[in-house]
């Protein structure tokens, strides 16, 4: 199949200002104050939705050169998706914006990563008016917990998040939650996630409704290091994996070129392989444009989600969604 190419802006004086300049901006701001810089722009996504202009309201519109694998509707893991572009956990860490990116055009946001101390600042979404919207959780241990006691931390995060969740992710990706992943751990992650999946379907059999669970593990370390944990996985029959390629604090997305995308998209398609079309696949990371996801559809990811290219391509990646993909059921 060939990939549909989707062009950066729609060709308006307008366009073509913020694809030269908005990009150059932030990057020189992220390098002055990083924290700051993504406060603003946090902002700016919040006033967008509040007051969405003639380019946001309609969401994913018509494509030109062909239908855009992210705009097809899809079920994965048994849930109804209108399209496969979400925002990647990090970005509305405590649920500020919610399901207000649907009306944006994105068909799934993740909040998180949760820890038990983070409970409290997380704003629950009431009853959705877009009940077509996905929401996820993202769920991590406490850096100061020991591994045997992060095990409590996610259990807490997932009866925590069961009530309100459309699935919940298990975030081995980064910081202390990465020691896990160690050979010399193996045992004690054996124990956490058999105790996760056993604690998800005691919470099925009481609240009768399914919430699936995905394992979010960083991919550019390649395949071998992961086999144990995959194998572990698919034996005890989690619903997903996220594959997260993590380009470190220092890498921005004007980094990122088509030889990168390439061996990401090779990752995924051995991934995809391996897991078999019974686990869901869900691309996270590296990714500046929609024809970057788009790749990683064709590559073999069931759901892909955005975070860096929201901050350093705010506007453009806005009206590439609106301009150049359209749902298809």
């Amino acid at each position: 199949m060939a990939v549909v190419n989707l062009p950066e802006n729609t060709g308006s004086t307008y366009s073509r200002f913020y694809s030269r300049f908005y990009p150059r901006l932030v990057s020189a701001m992220m390098r002055c104050s990083p924290s700051l810089t993504r406060k603003l722009v946090f902002a700016g996504w919040r006033l967008q939705i509040s007051c969405p202009n003639d380019f946001s309201h309609e969401g994913l519109s018509s494509a030109k050169g062909g239908v855009s694998e992210i705009a097809r509707s899809k079920s994965v893991m048994g849930i109804h998706f209108d399209n496969a572009l979400g925002v990647a956990a990090g970005f509305d860490r405590f649920g500020q914006i919610g399901d207000g990116m649907g009306k944006l055009g994105f068909g799934h946001l993740e909040i998180g990563t949760v820890t038990p101390a983070d409970m409290d600042r997380v704003m629950l979404p009431s009853p959705r008016e877009n009940g077509s919207f996905r929401l996820g959780a993202n769920i991590g241990k406490q850096l100061d917990s020991s591994l045997a006691d992060g095990v409590d931390d996610y259990l807490q995060g997932l009866q925590w998040a069961w009530p309100f969740a459309d699935y919940i992710v298990i975030n081995l990706s980064g910081g202390t939650s990465r020691s896990y992943l160690q050979s010399e751990n193996f045992q004690v992650l054996e124990f956490l996630l058999n105790s996760l999946k056993q604690r998800q379907v005691r919470l099925a059999e009481q609240t009768l409704r399914f919430c699936p669970l995905v394992v979010k593990l960083n991919t550019r370390v390649g395949l071998v290091p992961l086999r144990p944990v995959l194998d572990l996985i698919l034996k005890l029959g989690f619903d997903g994996v996220m594959a997260a390629e993590d380009v470190g604090k220092g890498g921005t997305l004007p980094e990122l070129d088509q030889c990168f995308q390439q061996q990401v998209g090779a990752r995924l398609t051995t991934l995809k392989q391996y897991l078999g079309e019974d686990v869901a696949l869900i691309s996270v990371g590296g990714m500046a444009t929609l024809a970057d996801a788009e790749q990683r559809m064709l590559a073999g990811a069931s759901l892909v989600q955005m975070h860096n290219a929201l901050v350093y391509r705010g506007p453009i990646l806005l009206r590439e969604i609106s301009a150049h993909c359209m749902p298809v059921h």
